[in-house]
């Protein structure tokens, strides 16, 4: 069940996931807060103090991670598509220097067997931005709190 990463085109990534949770329970835990800041949180040692997600078309998205180093980052975002408990469609971008483009998110959820398998492509304004965001270890944090979410469900 672990994280499968391909790069499509020039752009975009597919990332796919299975979870031992049916679709209804998948999709709950990718838009609910009270949900999102027990497993959303990356690596061992970071937390989210900030987490608003507004699930309807114009709602708000916003996590803020932290670690006990001071070590901070944000993300904004916005709800363009919710269908449940299949697809989910938002932007997303992330906080720094220089700033980073939004990228538009689909993400789908699919019976498989019992479980779930989540399909995600990511597209991203440029090669570059792609080759940073995966060179930044993003995949790893993903795969950190897919476990957790795993685990919980």
């Amino acid at each position: 069940m672990t994280l499968s990463v391909t790069k499509v085109g020039d752009t975009d990534l597919k990332i796919t996931r299975s979870f031992r949770a049916p679709p209804g329970r998948a999709f709950e835990a990718h838009v609910n807060a009270d949900i999102l800041k027990t497993w959303l949180l990356g690596p061992d040692g970071w937390t989210m103090p900030e987490c608003i997600s507004d699930p309807v078309p114009g709602g708000r998205i916003r996590f803020t991670w932290s670690n006990a180093e001071g070590q901070s980052f944000s993300l904004n975002g916005e709800y363009l598509e919710l269908d449940p408990p299949h697809r989910i469609v938002h932007k997303e971008a992330f906080e720094g220097n220089p700033p980073m483009p939004p990228s538009r998110v689909v993400t789908e959820f699919k019976p498989e067997g019992n479980g779930t398998r989540m399909e995600m492509i990511i597209q991203y304004d440029s090669k570059d931005i792609r080759e940073n965001m995966l060179a930044s270890g993003m995949t790893d944090g993903m795969e950190s709190s897919y476990v957790r979410l795993d685990d919980s469900t």
